[in-house]
């Protein structure tokens, strides 16, 4: 889903080296395995017919009834980034990726991940610690009004600047907590359950 959250995750990936070899609204999906063009995807996908409009070469369009192609589609790292239970019994066999990086909430399920860890090698890493943004801005926001030398050091460094900067340290330092906790039999799900109760006993504050 190239929306709020697949969009500015595929151009922060492709920022990083990643090529965006699929992309899909409620319109259409595209699939090209030389990569999509970010900046034209960009300029019309909050346009009238929205991804359907994109010009250059594909390998795969597909309509609005076949959409669910592009999760099986073969990549490295998939994000389904729209709709709950988008990985499900039904395609599990199918998912052709080496990461599942969880945009939408609650993309998959609990057996669902266990089956991808243990019989596929496909690991998946949970929303509620990767799609943690929204949440982490909301507390930021709270916290704004509740805290006046908060408030200040925020606005000294831009609200922007220093909540894109909070999510990507808070995210990436739970990922790596959670992968240095987990065993070989546990799935990422498990181990972050554990860690966020634990947070939780503790009522540490992590703004």
């Amino acid at each position: 889903g190239f929306g709020n959250v697949g969009c500015p995750t595929a151009i922060k990936l492709n920022q990083k080296g990643a090529i965006i070899v699929g992309a899909s609204d409620i319109n259409c999906a595209l699939w090209n395995p030389t990569g999509l063009d970010l900046n034209e995807l960009g300029k019309i996908r909050k346009n009238k017919g929205g991804l359907s409009q994109y010009k250059k070469p594909v390998r795969k369009r597909l309509g609005p009834d076949k959409l669910d192609w592009l999760l099986e589609a073969p990549c490295d790292i998939l994000v389904p980034a729209a709709r709950p239970d988008a990985i499900t019994s039904k395609n599990i066999d199918r998912i052709d990726c080496r990461i599942i990086l969880q945009g939408a909430n609650n993309p998959s399920s609990k057996a669902v991940e266990y089956y991808l860890k243990h019989r596929r090698n496909i690991l998946s890493l949970t929303d509620f610690i990767v799609n943690a943004g929204g949440v982490i801005g909301c507390a930021v926001e709270l916290n704004l009004m509740k805290n006046r030398s908060y408030a200040n050091k925020v606005k000294a460094k831009g609200l922007k600047a220093y909540t894109e900067k909070l999510v990507f340290d808070t995210v990436s330092k739970n990922v790596q907590e959670v992968y240095k906790r987990m065993k070989e039999d546990s799935i990422f799900r498990d181990t972050a359950t554990d860690l966020a109760y634990e947070r939780l006993k503790s009522k540490e504050v992590w703004l």
